[in-house]
């Protein structure tokens, strides 16, 4: 029997929601762990990716967003929403995917603490691919207490079959104070096929709405349509207003992705990306 439970196979699910309609509530140094329940139950706990798809912060004031300590079941899987450090948070939302149990994916998350202007760390992978990975990296949490611009980037480099380095960094002489990132590695193989993952950026040239589009998927259709995930992977905003960032992103079909990406209202930014994902 449990052999046999061992060897089901299982599918990705998937889903975004906006903490403050989930228990969460606005305002400074606020946190409360938030729930979902997977539409259909596994027979074992899965892998999850989640992250910071949405963030509201008064600018003036530290800007420090989480999502944080996850626990996952067969059925679901709650994490503590925060704003922290002083922050006053507006509004957070989460984007979430539990991952299919038939490929070689890894994932994990790295966190740093300590004011810098850059982090790395070498993460090695528990079963090395054929070839070097396809690597996407995302933000579930940061904090930067100082004024002017919030300047902070998620990125992967050097990397093998074995190993690749993550980064976490600032840039223009600033610094922040803590962050944590996940991955995700997936076979190269696979890029096109099963997997696909791009990133997009949005500049203040693009407007206060930012960048909304949709346009087939790269490499081969999928057989079905995908289960897909989002978050936001570089941000660049000044304090001077408040921090405004929403990233979306859904595939109707088998064939085309429709994501958007941007600000609203006053906020002052110079530019920003997400990470999306599209797997089946």
């Amino acid at each position: 029997m449990e052999k046999e439970k061992s060897q089901r196979i299982w599918g990705a699910q998937h889903g975004q929601y906006i903490a403050e309609n989930n228990g969460w509530t606005p305002g400074q140094n606020k946190f409360m762990r938030c729930s979902t329940t997977f539409r259909q139950s596994y027979p074992e706990t899965p892998k999850l990716l989640f992250g910071l798809s949405r963030v509201d912060a008064e600018g003036s004031l530290s800007r420090s967003l989480s999502l944080s300590q996850p626990e996952v079941n067969a059925s679901g899987f709650s994490v503590q929403a925060a704003s922290f450090d002083n922050c006053y948070g507006y509004s957070l939302g989460c984007s979430w995917l539990t991952l299919p149990n038939d490929l070689h994916l890894e994932t994990g998350m790295i966190c740093c603490s300590g004011d810098r202007k850059a982090y790395v760390q070498q993460v090695f992978f528990s079963q090395s691919f054929a070839s070097p990975p396809k690597i996407a990296v995302w933000f579930q949490e940061f904090n930067y207490p100082n004024g002017g611009f919030l300047s902070l980037k998620c990125r992967a480099a050097e990397i093998t079959p074995h190993s690749f380095n993550l980064y976490i960094e600032s840039w223009a002489d600033r610094y922040f104070r803590q962050a944590r990132v996940q991955y995700l590695a997936y076979p190269s193989e696979e890029d096109g096929k099963r997997v696909k993952a791009g990133r997009t950026t949005v500049t203040r040239g693009q407007g206060p709405n930012g960048s909304r589009n949709q346009a087939p998927f790269y490499g081969q259709p999928f057989k079905n349509q995908p289960a897909t995930f989002v978050a936001i992977s570089e941000m660049d905003f000044n304090s001077s207003r408040n921090l405004r960032l929403a990233c979306n992103a859904n595939a109707p079909n088998n064939r085309e992705l429709v994501w958007d990406l941007g600000t609203w209202s006053d906020s002052d930014m110079d530019h920003a990306e997400c990470q999306w994902i599209a797997i089946e």
